[in-house]
């Protein structure tokens, strides 16, 4: 099991690892969407409003 150093260390790197049996299951647009709040390049992170248009909160807010 990772600790939060190395999961820093993994995160900074870009290897961010959505894989195994704690996402299991997570959907992909979930991932998706995890994935693209994490990333370690600023200029390539979306902001929160991108964030909250993703298609993953959209079909979720539309089963209301």
């Amino acid at each position: 099991m990772d600790t939060y150093v190395d999961a820093y260390e993994r995160l900074l790197a870009g290897a961010l690892g959505l894989e195994g049996p704690g996402w299991r299951h997570v959907s992909c647009g979930a991932k998706d969407l995890i994935r693209l709040a994490m990333s370690a390049a600023p200029g390539e992170r979306p902001c929160a409003s991108a964030l909250l248009g993703h298609p993953w909160l959209k079909v979720d807010a539309d089963r209301g």
